[in-house]
């Protein structure tokens, strides 16, 4: 599991996916296998219903409550399309995932958008 742009792995077990969100606080975790390719994100609001459930908690692990169809981003992306995928969803950071299924790290809105602006800026 990855905190936003933390790794660990879909066999994690519930308490330990509180706890990264607990230290991390972030509203998503990345969730990889054991080689490391992006298997999809646990969010915050996946993991509220079995706060309060300890015995049903035991039997959750990562890849049981992750999305798989979450956005993503490629490293060759360009920067206008990558801002596009934040449409719609709530997010600060979306994963960089390689064209091999790699996870390799995350990109935040707001270092998107700075990009975008320095781009568009005059040369001096």
């Amino acid at each position: 599991m990855r905190g936003e742009s933390a790794g660990g792995a879909e066999n994690a077990r519930f308490a330990e996916i509180a706890e990264t969100f607990l230290t991390v606080r972030v509203n998503n975790v990345y969730v990889v296998d054991e080689t490391g390719h992006f298997l999809g994100v646990v969010s915050l609001h996946d993991i509220k219903p079995y706060l309060g459930e300890p015995d049903l908690a035991e039997l959750v692990f990562a890849r049981d409550i992750l999305h798989e169809d979450f956005p993503r981003v490629i490293p060759e992306q360009p920067l206008a399309e990558a801002l596009g995928k934040f449409l719609g969803i709530v997010a600060e950071r979306l994963p960089v995932v390689a064209t091999d299924g790699m996870l390799r790290g995350s990109l935040s809105k707001s270092d998107l958008l700075l990009a975008l602006v320095e781009k568009r800026k005059p040369p001096a």
